[in-house]
């Protein structure tokens, strides 16, 4: 394996066995790049087990910061799922 896995990422490659997952791995640190360019990775463990990282926007410094970067993410996350599930369904999968 190589990477430190924990007890979501062992539930999600048990889920994979039988079912297709794609895990959401938590947000890596921020930085201040992340305000212009923030690419959502997508790398795959097994046929079955898809793994999704991803940055925050913002900085987690307020409750306002918190709440906007919660609206962004989940806004970007909704759009690579809509445009991935196209070309999933496209190839037929």
């Amino acid at each position: 394996m190589g990477d430190i896995w924990y007890s979501k990422q062992n539930y999600a490659y048990e889920l994979s066995k039988k079912n297709k997952v794609y895990f959401i791995n938590p947000p890596l640190s921020w930085s201040p790049i992340n305000l212009i360019y923030n690419p959502i990775r997508l790398s795959s463990y097994n046929e079955n087990l898809k793994i999704i990282s991803y940055q925050n926007f913002l900085p987690i410094i307020n409750n306002l910061f918190n709440k906007l970067n919660n609206l962004l993410v989940s806004t970007y996350l909704k759009d690579f799922s809509k445009k991935k599930n196209k070309q999933l369904h496209s190839v037929g999968i």
